[in-house]
């Protein structure tokens, strides 16, 4: 099969880091690795250009709509990932013609906390004239869009299987390894986690480590990333946005191996895709995980005791990793049997993937 993802400029990218650009290239890459497949990221609104990722893989940029749009003949199946609201018109108007035997389809895989822009974005997919499937990647966002897309499937973020960690391999550990993993933004609690830092930087009984992903995009979050990298007080590891290399993944694998309790302190949870996919390669390195009950979370963790409403949330924590010990063996075998149960790791999320393509092409229901 030859595959397109479709989007505006910026809004995927092979050699970013984050939610949206690892999952499409990580079931880019499982794609191509399975028989005779071609991946290609289909890109308008910027400058013409062509990057090759491997022989049967490329980004291709280009900078008007209209010469983008030509190019989607030449796939058997594109996946719409994101378009200005302007540029619905045009892409409709094309989708409406006879285009070969090409399939379209459309990847859901954000829900905005405004109901004007949600509203907005869901009729604005309404709008196309889709001949293919709507993937969404959280249950409310699969809720949504069945009601008027009977076609619609679920498939969460993909997880590599080296991620994965044998419940066997875990055992309590001496100090507390608390971990941060994220974005400097203020939608990911930045602010709040620095303060929590600087507290218990004073302990002997634990180990910080923040991973700060650095992405210059105002002021404020410049100001965040320039107090850490100055600061003494704990480990801060500065990952630099636009400059991907699979040895980001590694350091991820790496640092949620050596970590006993993760936080994932949302602010709000259109901050990152709706499934996180932190949470995810958290859970699937069976690291207990303290973040907020927003959007499918608590569907997806399952543990109440670690997913602190708003109001409790800075106040619970201390005491939940004073009390570490007596309850994170209970906390690895309820992770370890969710996780058997969503099987969100690669291979199985592109098996869901390829497998509704091939259904698609052979004209099953």
């Amino acid at each position: 099969m030859d595959i397109a993802f479709f989007g505006y400029h910026g809004s995927f990218d092979y050699q970013n880091i984050g939610g949206t650009n690892s999952m499409i290239r990580r079931l880019s890459t499982e794609i191509i690795g399975r028989g005779n497949n071609k991946v290609d990221y289909i890109l308008y609104g910027g400058e013409n250009k062509e990057i090759k990722h491997q022989s049967n893989f490329f980004s291709r940029y280009y900078e008007n709509l209209g010469d983008a749009l030509l190019q989607l003949k030449n796939y058997d199946h594109v996946i719409i990932i994101y378009f200005p609201p302007l540029d619905v018109l045009p892409i409709k108007k094309f989708l409406s013609k006879k285009n070969g035997s090409t399939f379209f389809h459309i990847l859901y895989l954000e829900w905005p906390e405004s109901i004007i822009k949600r509203k907005l974005k869901f009729e604005l997919g309404k709008l196309l004239p889709i001949n293919g499937i709507s993937f969404t990647i959280s249950y409310r966002l699969f809720n949504y869009v069945k009601q008027w897309d009977k076609r619609v499937i679920l498939f969460f973020p993909p997880v590599s299987q080296d991620f994965f960690i044998p419940l066997t391999e875990k055992e309590l550990p001496g100090k507390i390894r608390v971990t941060f993993i994220g974005r400097i933004d203020h939608g990911k609690g930045v602010p709040d986690v620095i303060k929590l830092f600087k507290k218990l930087a004073q302990r002997d009984d634990i180990e910080l480590s923040f991973y700060g992903i650095h992405w210059e995009h105002d002021t404020s979050v410049v100001a965040l990333h320039n107090y850490l990298i100055t600061q003494k007080l704990f480990k801060f590891v500065s990952v630099p946005f636009k400059k991907w290399t699979p040895d980001t993944d590694l350091m991820v694998q790496s640092a949620l191996k050596q970590t006993d309790i993760f936080l994932q302190p949302y602010q709000k949870l259109s901050s990152t895709i709706d499934t996180p996919l932190l949470l995810l390669e958290a859970m699937a390195s069976l690291c207990p995980v303290v973040t907020k009950p927003y959007g499918n979370i608590p569907d997806l963790y399952p543990s109440t005791r670690c997913i602190i409403d708003d109001k409790h949330f800075w106040n619970n924590i201390e005491p939940l990793i004073n009390s570490a010990h007596e309850w994170m063996s209970d906390e690895w075998k309820l992770i370890n049997k969710q996780n058997k149960t969503l099987s969100f790791d690669t291979k199985s999320i592109c098996d869901t993937f390829i497998r509704a393509l091939q259904n698609v092409s052979e004209g099953v229901k």
